[in-house]
């Protein structure tokens, strides 16, 4: 029986399941969760930035991607977010085991904390030796909320606290060695102060003292004791190290590859409310789609797949859009609802700046509003989607959905060949073969550009680059090297070259 048989089975399924099938992308590693709580009947939510200094890290994105974000690669901006306190009194404790409080954006001001208050929690802290009116004042002063924010009485108050055996506040205490703030910087203090909260049972220290040996910011990495203290997390309900103990099942690190330990520990994140939650379920889906558990199940991949994209996972809605505007089964187009599904998915993932949905929806609208769609492909050109640009070429080219302007077309189909586009080689071939209205003809440079989209296998190209040298058009007539050329675009079943080698060589591929 699987490690989280009991958890589980005191969880509720997630709802009815939906039906969609792509192909799914690599696997990222998450960062661990931050936690926000309540303070006297208050939620309480802070967003702290990364501004100390590390000498083994050469700038503050890196640093705190190495140090919460665990993806040892392709780190996204949103990411590099700061390392959040551990937002909980003592009194809300009981409340957070029933719920998970997840905003983070949430910022404390002056109105939360009113100066009566604040002096009330002075007064026992100072006469009573109350800790929790010891971590609160900590809070306050890190935050800013009530009072002026100062980290270094921020830091004395959570260490008052810490003297009374108070596991959260020695989160904090990591929280700020690791970051420099109220005191000199020092990994080793971190891990300290984390071990001790560790032990007091907060799940964000397991998962962050998980982080600091995977990536080895004390030394050398060290993946056994990362997957200790992933695993002691997840048993603690934190759905980050759910996720995370799931990657080390998958991938081995740290413990013995298991592909049964890996969805069960994923199918508990995803009923978490961590961040790590909608990735989760988009990689069950992928395990599912490629069959990784012994056999395919499409039908539970697209479930997955789906509640990822609802829970704002940007690859997943870009996946489940493209589908959705794709042809139905046997030739049959999809219905005008699941179309506007499809549109739906995908202007979700375009108004969180992803340049890929904003190509697809303008390869949707091509065909239906012109208009529309060279808006969509100037959206992802502006986010640096470098397919985009061949197709914002070929708009300004024909005039499709702006102003026709030859002159910006080959700028622009010029600077897609230069990132290596075939398709903008070969159209600048075209435009220069032809010639058009603001564009003088030249067949040699025409030759130079199909030359390059034939370097590049473009089938299409080759065969072009065959004609002219066999009629000597911008170039000398090469028979024998119009042949290679020509069996080369022929191999790739291009039917006019098929054509042309049999009635010129006499030759069949």
């Amino acid at each position: 029986m699987s490690q989280l048989s009991g958890y589980l089975m005191s969880q509720e399924k997630l709802g009815a399941r939906n039906t969609s099938i792509f192909r799914p992308n690599k696997f990222e590693l998450q960062q661990p969760r931050a936690s926000v709580a309540a303070i006297g009947g208050f939620i309480l939510g802070i967003i702290s930035s990364c501004t100390s200094h590390c000498q083994s890290f050469q700038t503050e994105a890196e640093m705190f991607a190495k140090l919460r974000n665990l993806s040892i690669s392709n780190i996204t901006e949103e990411e590099h977010q700061s390392i959040p306190l551990h937002m909980q009194s003592s009194k809300a404790k009981d409340a957070s085991k029933e719920k998970n409080f997840h905003r983070t954006n949430e910022m404390v001001t002056t109105a939360n904390m009113t100066t009566s208050r604040i002096d009330h929690w002075h007064m026992i802290a100072r006469d009573a030796n109350n800790p929790e009116a010891m971590y609160n004042l900590g809070l306050c002063y890190y935050s800013g909320s009530g009072v002026s924010k100062n980290y270094e009485t921020a830091y004395d108050w959570f260490s008052k606290a810490a003297e009374h055996g108070f596991a959260d506040a020695k989160f904090n205490l990591g929280v700020m060695s690791q970051l420099g703030r109220g005191i000199g910087q020092s990994q080793e203090a971190a891990e300290e102060w984390y071990l001790d909260a560790a032990n007091g049972n907060v799940s964000e220290a397991c998962n962050n003292l998980g982080r600091m040996y995977q990536v080895g910011v004390l030394g050398k990495p060290d993946p056994m004791k990362a997957f200790k203290f992933y695993r002691k997390g997840a048993h603690l309900g934190n759905g980050d190290a759910m996720y995370n103990v799931a990657l080390c099942y998958y991938k081995g690190m740290g413990t013995n590859k298991n592909i049964k330990e890996t969805i069960d520990w994923l199918e508990a994140c995803s009923i978490s409310s961590s961040a790590s939650r909608s990735k989760a379920e988009y990689m069950l889906g992928n395990i599912y789609f490629n069959g990784e558990n012994g056999e395919i199940d499409y039908k539970e991949s697209v479930f997955w797949y789906k509640a990822s994209a609802e829970h704002g996972y940007p690859p997943a809605q870009v996946h489940v859009g493209k589908l959705l505007l794709g042809s139905g089964s046997r030739g049959r187009q999809r219905s005008n609802s699941t179309l506007a599904q499809g549109r739906r998915f995908l202007e979700m993932a375009a108004n969180n700046g992803v340049g890929e949905a904003w190509h697809v929806l303008g390869q949707y609208w091509t065909d239906h509003n012109k208009t529309k769609a060279f808006k969509c492909f100037e959206s992802a050109y502006h986010l640096n989607y470098g397919a985009t640009t061949s197709l914002l070429a070929s708009c300004y080219e024909y005039g499709w959905g702006c102003q026709k302007d030859e002159i910006k077309a080959v700028e622009m189909h010029k600077e897609a060949a230069k990132a290596g586009w075939s398709v903008s080689m070969n159209s600048l071939g075209s435009i220069y073969l032809e010639g058009r209205e603001d564009i003088y003809q030249d067949k040699e440079e025409a030759l130079r550009w199909f030359i390059r989209a034939a370097d590049h296998g473009d089938a299409d190209a080759q065969f072009q680059v065959a004609i002219q040298q066999i009629y000597g058009d911008g170039c000398d007539t090469n028979m024998q090297e119009a042949r290679v050329w020509l069996r080369k675009a022929a191999s790739q079943g291009n039917k006019k070259a098929h054509e042309m080698l049999f009635k010129i060589y006499g030759e069949t591929l």
